[in-house]
């Protein structure tokens, strides 16, 4: 028999008001983890997300989550089988938009992103970096106040995850928007404008 399992109650957020106000959009906040991982980083992004839509039902967090909050992911979670076009232009057609507004928006994006040449690509044609600014560019697709980011530099190397920092700080800057990252990149210190380090000691 192997060694018996030893459970452990981890609280990875405490005492945390997810209390955003208006005079905060525009902020980047960056949260550091711990040196390992509960059942991978997003937990963190996670609780925060239950943070934020505790005392709202179902068909209300449906709407904040597509209306109000975009996501950033490690692994980027394109469709491989369409073109970042529709990728970008995902978001748009769950919420609704016309097919001129959302063509045209996700364009936008794109070529503020610097990538609009790219538009009939699939993904997997695209390096690392560049997928990361497609889905950065659908984050944004709906226009939403705040952005939730998994490790968003995790599977890239040090030089482009520098640059996709720096760009979610323009984005944040630029468009006065709220974004939230968990991250093990101790870069983001010098670039955003609050974090939080959180250290676990057994």
């Amino acid at each position: 028999m192997g060694p018996a399992t030893k459970w452990i109650t981890l609280v990875v957020l405490d005492k945390i008001s997810p209390l955003i106000t208006a005079n905060k959009l525009g902020s980047i906040l960056f949260q550091l983890p711990p040196s390992f991982t509960v059942n991978g980083s997003w937990t963190n992004c996670r609780t925060i997300l239950m943070l934020i839509l505790s005392n709202s039902d179902d068909s209300q967090i449906a709407t904040v989550r597509n209306n109000t909050i975009g996501f950033i992911f490690q692994s980027y979670n394109l469709i491989n089988r369409t073109t970042i076009m529709k990728n970008v232009e995902f978001p748009g057609i769950t919420g609704g938009m016309n097919d001129n507004d959302r063509k045209r928006r996700a364009l936008k994006l794109l070529k503020f992103l610097g990538i609009n040449d790219k538009a009939k690509y699939k993904p997997s044609n695209l390096s690392g970096g560049q997928q990361q600014r497609v889905a950065i560019s659908r984050a944004l697709m709906n226009d939403p106040k705040i952005i939730l980011a998994d490790e968003p530099t995790g599977n890239l190397d040090t030089k482009t995850g520098q640059d996709v920092f720096n760009l979610l700080t323009v984005l944040s800057h630029k468009f006065r928007r709220t974004i939230i990252t968990v991250t093990h990149n101790p870069f983001p210190l010098f670039v955003g404008d609050h974090s939080q380090h959180h250290q676990y000691s057994p």
